[in-house]
């Protein structure tokens, strides 16, 4: 049975956007920089944001390996920013398996 895993890249800034900022310094003439706090998916901050999602991603496919292996389809990978809008995570899981472990 295949089983797929859809996430959505919009809802997961979201989500993160609600329970994380990034601290940063704003520079100003005359005085000492001030420390304020910016929305992660800010523009700037989204890109390193963008990549740790893309590679924490990548860790839940690897932790799901016996379900999620598949040949190499692009031999040649680049470091490139991934802007697609879906994360998709398709499992070829045996039968009896459990609802609750593919929602966990």
């Amino acid at each position: 049975m295949e089983v797929k895993i859809v996430l959505n890249r919009g809802e997961l800034l979201y989500d993160c956007s609600n329970r994380a900022y990034v601290e940063a310094d704003v520079m100003e003439v005359g005085q000492h920089g001030r420390h304020h706090l910016f929305d992660i998916s800010d523009e700037g901050n989204v890109d390193i944001v963008g990549r740790i999602m893309d590679l924490t991603f990548a860790r839940c496919v690897e932790l799901c390996f016996p379900y999620s292996k598949k040949e190499i389809e692009e031999p040649e990978r680049d470091n490139a920013l991934c802007d697609d809008d879906e994360y998709v995570l398709s499992l070829n899981i045996p039968d009896g398996f459990s609802e609750t472990t593919v929602r966990l």
